[in-house]
Formats: structure tokens, sequence, C-alpha cells
């Protein structure tokens, strides 16, 4: 398995980062940093929608690589996947 991330820009008027989290070509996740106004947990990356079995949980994590390995466990355990949750399968694409 392995999962792409693809970096986004939230909103129009915002300069709020996200990204979709996508296993092959189907996406399961769409996630935002979280901002100053979330005070400690300013800078973490929050799952704001799972898309799949087992990502409806809503959390957030330190770092985007945090988050792949646990998409990735859940995605594992709702498909019966036999490969290792790591982040070393894990790809970025930044915006344009």
């Amino acid at each position: 398995m392995t999962l792409t991330v693809q970096h986004v820009r939230l909103g129009y008027v915002s300069d709020r980062s996200g990204a979709l989290i996508f296993d092959e070509d189907v996406l399961v996740g769409v996630t935002s940093q979280l901002s100053e106004e979330h005070g400690d947990r300013v800078g973490r990356w929050f799952l704001e929608c799972g898309l799949s079995p087992g990502l409806e949980i809503r959390a957030d994590f330190a770092d985007l690589d945090e988050l792949c390995v646990w998409v990735q466990a859940r995605l594992k355990e709702g498909r019966g996947w036999d490969g290792r949750a790591n982040g070393s399968n894990v790809v970025h694409f930044k915006p344009r």
C-alpha cells in the first residue's frame, strides 16, 4: 500500500494548509493543519474527514507522516492488507 499526500490550500481567503490523502487513486482522507486559534495544538494535522471504514475518528497528529502511519494501520485492519504500516510508503506532492 502506498499512500499519496497532495498538499492543498483550504479556502479562497485563507492561508490554511491542508492535505488530501489517497490510497492508490482513492481519496481516503482530508486533513488540515491547525492554526494559532487551537492554542498548544498549533501546527498539528487534524483528520477533518475520513472516507474509509476505520477512519471515522476525528483526531490530530504531530505531523503528516504520523497521521499516514495511523491511516495505513486502519486501512490494513479494514481490508486485510498484510503489509507493515510505516511512513516509508508515503509520497508527498506539493501544490504548484
